[in-house]
């Protein structure tokens, strides 16, 4: 029997191991051993005899490759550490990470719990890695000492509820992820802590968003699905105006299309198909009189365009093909109110009085 407070030898723990198992335990504690023996330490300065940039373990695998084992500490140059951990199987650093000032810290192979550091010693990362990728909870700081973001990970991927804060303290975003996808409601709130966004997620991939001003009130609401906008889109002013409805499909406008006048009234209502427009364009003035009358076939004006007075009268009126005019239009005069027939190539000479006066 081992003395109290002696470390065990081999032996005397394989002797207390059911004879079954010793094979299995011999073999790796001579494994522990070897691999051990095979570990070399390296060290890297900024220059000859100068402060030291990062230190640690390399193994030579079975195919000849050098790996990244073991505790590793990173430095900046003026001898406060940049990055300390423990690697299995990593990347060691080469001649592409030393930089004059810092060292890029290769990422694969981080193992087990990782801490990160500013120039001036304030702790900017400290969270655990699972086969290169991060696992459980991290936080990460700004250099003024402000925590940035908490949150749990899982895989690599955010998984659980997260926060993020501005530099000033002021939180600005919260909300909850299942495996690197946001779920249910996500906030989004500004540097004086006024809430900007509301995006509600479902679980058929479909997200809804909602935006506010510096005072709280709504000034649009969007919907996507799969990062396209799809469904209805609304924007207002801080007064309660609508600015602009339309309907979108799979990243396409599709179906009516209306926007207003700074006072709410009606501006313009047309129709699109797969982002075309189709069908036809309607446009008011503030008064609510007429403006525009035009028809259009896959996004091209075709038919009958017509320009109307605010008394209602006809100012200019054509037929257009192929997104072009066509045939003989019909021009009010400047005065008197006679129309006049212009040819469709002479619509460039005869109009901009006309367009003036609308």
């Amino acid at each position: 029997m081992a003395r109290s407070g002696s470390v065990p030898t081999l032996r005397s723990s394989a002797m207390q191991l059911p004879r079954a198992l010793l094979p299995t335990a011999v073999a790796l504690a001579v494994g522990l051993v070897a691999c051990s023996a095979q570990l070399h330490p390296v060290r890297e300065r900024y220059r000859p005899g100068g402060p030291i940039r990062y230190q640690g373990f390399v193994g030579r695998g079975e195919d000849g490759t050098v790996h990244a084992q073991g505790a590793w500490t990173f430095w900046y140059p003026g001898g406060a550490r940049q990055a300390a951990g423990e690697y299995a199987d990593g990347r060691p650093p080469g001649p592409a990470d030393c930089g004059a000032e810092a060292t890029r810290v290769p990422a694969r192979g981080r193992e087990g719990e990782w801490s990160e550091w500013s120039p001036a010693g304030q702790v900017l990362a400290r969270g655990r890695y699972r086969g290169g990728q991060r696992a459980g909870l991290w936080t990460t700081w700004y250099e003024n000492g402000v925590r940035r973001d908490h949150g749990a990970w899982y895989v690599g991927r955010e998984h659980g509820h997260h926060v993020s804060w501005h530099a000033n303290g002021q939180k600005r975003t919260e909300g909850a992820f299942v495996e690197g996808r946001p779920v249910g409601v996500h906030l989004t709130w500004d540097e004086d802590g006024a809430l900007r966004e509301r995006t509600r997620h479902a679980d058929d991939g479909a997200r809804v968003v909602v935006r506010f001003d510096g005072s709280g009130r709504r000034v649009e609401r969007l919907r996507y699905r799969e990062d396209r906008l799809d469904g209805r889109h609304e924007r207002w002013q801080p007064c309660g105006h609508p600015v602009l409805v339309e309907t979108w499909r799979e990243g396409e406008l599709h179906g009516p299309v209306l926007r207003f006048h700074s006072d709410g009234s009606l501006e313009s209502a047309v129709r699109y198909r797969r982002g075309r427009r189709e069908g036809h364009w309607l446009a008011w003035r503030p008064d609510g009189s007429l403006r525009l009358a035009v028809e259009y076939e896959a996004g091209e004006p075709v038919g009958l365009r017509t320009v109307y007075r605010r008394d209602g009268s006809v100012a200019l009126q054509g037929r257009w093909s192929d997104g072009r005019p066509v045939g003989v239009h019909r021009v009010d005069a400047r005065l008197g109110g006679a129309m006049r027939q212009v040819p469709a190539g002479d619509l460039a000479r005869a109009a901009p009085a006309d367009r003036a006066r609308r």
